[in-house]
């Protein structure tokens, strides 16, 4: 393999509508992603890659620092090398949620909540086909963070009527255990994982490019055969996970 063979293989696009910084970036991403580019891996300068790719220099400057500040790479004196630590806990029935794999692994996590919004009852069925006969469903969105790197985004959906100030809940409690507790001594689970084709916005939000797969975890919370949480979580591939990424527990302990 010559040197630097990866930056022969890259392929941009003058014509597209996403800027060749944004192009540039992202296949860097995923060469140090797919290990063609491993761990303390020195990049090629800068005048090297303007050379080769035939775009400014600005551009090239700005798809390294973008890097820079993901923590993929690392600037010393003008000279970029590879920074890049993927996921190496061995994840197993003792880790509980997203946070604590994030900090197992030597990250550290942020969480974001985003206010509840309101699905109608004419979109209910398109969540889930057991949510039919609810009039209405709260979605929560949480969007996890590894070292300000987006890790996962997750949804919560669950009917209006468990709760009239389901924002106004949360701030009291912080999480939704007093909610569904209130209501139902007991919720069993069902929990799956798969790898799935990202839907565009998913793509977007992680900064990627449309059309990659990815996991989607679910996982189903039932009393008596009746639908009363389903969550989501959509999990970038931008960290390497050994085993699964999550085994959430049923609302009555820590939802």
């Amino acid at each position: 393999m010559k040197k630097y063979d990866f930056v022969h293989r890259i392929k941009l696009d003058a014509r597209s509508k996403i800027p060749l910084r944004d192009q540039l970036r992202r296949e860097i991403s995923q060469a140090i992603l797919t290990q063609k580019l491993p761990p303390m891996q020195v990049l090629p300068s800068v005048a090297f890659m303007v050379d080769r790719l035939s775009i400014p220099e600005a551009d090239v400057v700005a798809a390294m620092d973008d890097l820079v500040v993901k923590k993929m790479l690392k600037k010393s004196q003008d000279v970029y090398h590879v920074t890049y630590k993927e996921f190496i806990y061995d994840i197993s029935e003792d880790y509980r949620g997203i946070l604590e794999a994030i900090t197992l692994n030597g990250f550290t996590p942020v969480q974001k909540n985003h206010p509840a919004e309101i699905i109608p009852k004419s979109k209910v069925k398109s969540i889930h086909p057991s949510f039919q006969d609810v009039e209405s469903l709260y979605l929560l969105r949480v969007d996890y963070y590894a070292d300000d790197t987006l890790f996962a985004i997750t949804h919560h959906y669950f009917p209006t009527w468990l709760s009239n100030d389901i924002d106004g809940h949360l701030k009291a409690h912080g999480k939704l255990t007093e909610l569904f507790a209130a209501h139902i001594d007991h919720l069993t689970q069902h929990y799956t994982t798969h790898a799935i084709l990202y839907p565009d916005w998913v793509s977007e939000a992680f900064a990627i490019t449309p059309g990659q797969a990815g996991t989607l975890i679910e996982n189903e919370y039932r009393h008596e055969g009746t639908l009363y949480l389903y969550y989501q979580a959509y999990v970038t591939n931008q960290y390497t996970l050994m085993k699964t990424h999550s085994m959430p527990t049923h609302p009555n302990k820590s939802a």
